[in-house]
């Protein structure tokens, strides 16, 4: 059976990314801060 990589972000994580986002932070600097990939932060 395959395990599942990828989990969801938290309550908190979807906090960071909007502060970030809205101090017009770069995709990639939030991606590198949260240790996620880059993709789930455009998402």
């Amino acid at each position: 059976m395959d395990t599942k990589k990828y989990k969801r972000l938290t309550l908190n994580e979807r906090v960071i990314i909007q502060t970030l986002l809205e101090e017009n932070k770069a995709k990639s600097f939030i991606a590198k801060r949260l240790k996620r990939s880059r993709s789930t932060i455009y998402r």
